[in-house]
């Protein structure tokens, strides 16, 4: 399978996944000068800032889990794109946070590890 649509696939499932946990999505790959961001959701009042990552069982036993892969540069984007979001869209006032929902094994049974508020300016 092509990188571009695994990711694509990876990101589906992990909005699904999201979906059913009672989140109502906003925006897919949100663009900005600072980066992307993969999903925007709200869970009620709060919006909810989603980082997807992916590593097959194979990479997660050898390099851990593509959570352990954003370091802190994409941490850095990932918080400037979600507060270019919140200014962009005149939500200063609202609550928000990064998580990270991180897809593992096989396509067809993924296992997912939601991390809940997983990147702040405050660190990791």
């Amino acid at each position: 399978m092509h990188t571009r649509h695994k990711g694509a696939l990876t990101e589906s499932l992990a909005c699904d996944y999201l979906l059913m946990q009672g989140l109502t999505l906003v925006e897919r790959n949100f663009h900005s000068r600072f980066g992307e961001i993969d999903l925007i959701l709200r869970q009620d009042a709060l919006w909810v800032f989603v980082e997807v990552r992916h590593r097959s069982t194979r990479h997660v036993d050898r390099y851990g889990s593509g959570a352990t892969s954003i370091n802190n540069s994409k941490k850095q984007r990932l918080i400037h794109t979600a507060n270019f979001y919140v200014q962009s869209r005149n939500l200063r006032n609202s609550l928000t946070r990064i998580d990270v929902v991180d897809v593992s094994g096989d396509l067809e049974k993924p296992l997912f590890n939601w991390i809940v508020n997983a990147v702040s300016a405050d660190g990791w």
